[in-house]
């Protein structure tokens, strides 16, 4: 994606002919030379969280509803994780300290960390359960 940049800057013996209000001394006075500079970019689609915040939200974690409901949350290769049969379940970043699982609609089920002054942290679930109505469901961290 190219991205230009205008400089801009006085030219005291050029003429601007869009002013035609202005006198010919002003106008070579003010005249303004523009030139741009290209830059070619290339962003990501889906943001990395940075790896310093992800060590910040691992850790096991407690549902208040039911005391029986745990979920451990580790970092692996550079992404967050929930411990899960066999291997796990890989988090993806959808900004704002909010995460969602892949391959599932963030709108269907996700995930926001919410970092309390005390140090404590609260992950806050919310998901649309099989009738589709929207489930809501708080982890403290152990």
């Amino acid at each position: 994606m190219p991205i230009t940049f205008f400089c801009v800057s006085a030219v005291s013996n050029l003429t601007q002919p869009n002013s035609p209000k202005a006198s010919p001394q002003i106008r070579a006075q003010l005249a303004v030379a523009v030139k741009s500079v290209e830059y070619n970019i290339s962003m990501a689609k889906k943001l990395a969280a940075e790896p310093a915040a992800l060590d910040r939200l691992i850790g096991n974690f407690t549902s208040e509803k039911d005391p029986k409901n745990k979920m451990e949350l580790f970092k692996k290769d550079g992404q967050l994780w929930m411990k899960g049969d066999p291997f796990g379940i890989n988090f993806e970043y959808g900004g704002n300290n909010t995460f969602h699982m892949s391959g599932i609609a963030p709108e269907k089920l996700s995930y926001v960390f919410e970092i309390l002054a005390a140090g404590g942290l609260n992950v806050t679930e919310t998901y649309i359960n099989d009738k589709g109505e929207k489930e809501i469901n708080i982890y403290k961290r152990d």
